[in-house]
């Protein structure tokens, strides 16, 4: 015997619930919104738990405490201006700049400056020597700085004056910048800047998009800064890649910074730290070859026990200080040898045109030998 099929409920009925079960959900949400809305603010050790991160605006309120408390943990007063792109980012160049040409000009007199070609330039700026560019994303931009002159690379010059008084940095960078990005923005706009010595600050964002994980195996990013270092080199430009802070370097995390990770990415530790610790290892081998040199600041903030990051990629004040202080420790030192370089041909210049001797040639190990690596 057959058995009857059940008819089955048409489908307009079904659709029409399943909205009707929407709207209550919104209209829920929205109204405990509305009651919340007015409430005092949040105790960060009480209430750390119901702060969310940077997306929406509970995590621009938790962005905001982390970035107050990397000043107030260490005895300082926290600007009260916040990050100099805001506190959302929305002061930081568009990653449409970097792929296509824009009108994108932010000018902000002390806390944003950036001129038609989509630079930052700090220090000299008609003919500097050396003249330093910065290639990367919002890090290399100077996010969350609390203005230009407390950005790593505002820092990064001081640090240089005394030893270079017509140095002059300019920074080409773009917020959410992956590699793919940086290779194109370096090819189409940096090159043209006729720099002495070009610096990628980058590897983190070629694992994440928006905070969440990118299935990436990292080599994407290796080939991309492969490609961009024979480039420089085919023009005579020495290449320093930056592995850029990241949280998973930062041993003793704050009670802040571990909310805020744990509700970035919890699978950070798991799928993150092993990608950006065989970027690092690539990047470490490639320096011994003499493809480039490398500046290790995967855990530049590894001994701070106080608030640091403000997100999973961003740190304030304190923060650039740091990162400055690392970069110029790699950084001088590879200046001194382009410097050497360049008076040693100077001097046998001046050989060939007088006839006659003026000095002894400097002795060179073969090979690469002398490239420059700096590792925690």
């Amino acid at each position: 015997m057959d058995n009857e099929k059940k008819p089955s409920r048409p489908l307009f009925p079904r659709l029409l619930l399943a909205l009707i079960a929407v709207l209550i959900t919104i209209g829920a949400i929205e109204f405990a919104a509305r009651l919340t809305s007015g409430r005092d603010e949040l105790s960060i050790t009480n209430n750390l738990g119901s702060l969310k991160p940077s997306g929406n605006p509970v995590g621009d309120k938790l962005r905001r405490i982390a970035w107050d408390s990397s000043f107030t943990e260490r005895g300082l007063a926290a600007p009260p201006g916040g990050p100099r792109e805001g506190i959302w980012g929305e002061g930081v160049t568009p990653l449409l700049c970097a792929t296509s040409d824009c009108a994108f000009r932010k000018s902000v007199p002390g806390l944003i400056e950036i001129d038609d070609m989509g630079f930052q330039t700090v220090g000299k700026k008609e003919a500097p020597y050396p003249h330093i560019l910065i290639v990367g994303g919002s890090v290399a931009w100077g996010a969350g700085a609390s203005d230009i002159d407390n950005t790593y690379f505002s820092r990064l010059l001081d640090m240089l004056r005394e030893e270079y008084p017509d140095a002059g940095i300019s920074v080409l960078s773009y917020y959410g910048s992956t590699s793919n990005t940086d290779l194109s923005s370096f090819v189409r706009k940096g090159l043209d800047a006729k720099p002495d010595v070009v610096v990628f600050i980058n590897g983190l964002n070629d694992l994440t998009v928006k905070g969440q994980l990118r299935h990436s195996d990292a080599s994407d990013y290796i080939l991309n800064m492969k490609t961009a270092a024979r480039i420089a080199e085919r023009n005579g430009i020495p290449a320093i890649i930056v592995r850029q802070p990241f949280p998973g370097g930062k041993e003793n995390k704050s009670e802040i910074e571990k909310r805020v990770m744990d509700l970035s990415n919890r699978d950070y530790d798991k799928v993150i730290v092993p990608h950006y610790n065989h970027i690092g290892d690539t990047l470490e081998k490639m320096s011994r070859t003499g493809e480039i040199y490398y500046i290790d600041a995967g855990q530049c903030f590894n001994r701070e026990t106080a608030t640091t990051f403000n997100d999973q990629w961003h740190f304030s004040d304190p923060g650039h200080e740091l990162l400055a202080r690392k970069i110029y420790a790699g950084l001088s030192p590879v200046l001194d040898e382009i410097t050497a370089k360049k008076k040693e041909g100077a001097n046998k210049e001046a050989f060939f045109k007088s006839g006659e001797k003026t000095g002894t040639p400097v002795a060179r190990k073969p090979g690469r030998a002398c490239r420059f690596h700096s590792r925690n």
